[in-house]
């Protein structure tokens, strides 16, 4: 499963130089039921997609998608955006 950058975080990214390369849409959405990984949220190199701060801010589902984790708090959608919104910033992002 991708990791959905949203929020304070997907602002940083779309601020970052690495946007300006325009990276490919994807028709990906968050699934529900889906949690994101934790390890992989963890070892995930964020910075070289110009994301530096923390936490690093989380898209889902559904509340069934949750996971605690002070390093990247988890913000369910309540309407989910139309497909093809998101980019493909980085390898599983």
């Amino acid at each position: 499963m991708g990791v959905f950058i949203g929020y304070e975080s997907a602002l940083e990214f779309w601020r970052s130089d690495h946007a300006l390369n325009r990276p490919p849409l994807t028709r990906a959405l968050p699934s529900a039921n889906r949690t994101p990984e934790r390890r992989a949220v963890e070892s995930a190199d964020f910075a070289s997609i110009g994301i530096a701060k923390r936490p690093v801010h989380l898209m889902i589902a559904d509340t069934a998608s949750r996971t605690r984790s002070a390093s990247a708090p988890c913000h369910v959608a309540t309407s989910l955006p139309p497909t093809g919104l998101f980019v493909r910033a980085g390898d599983g992002l």
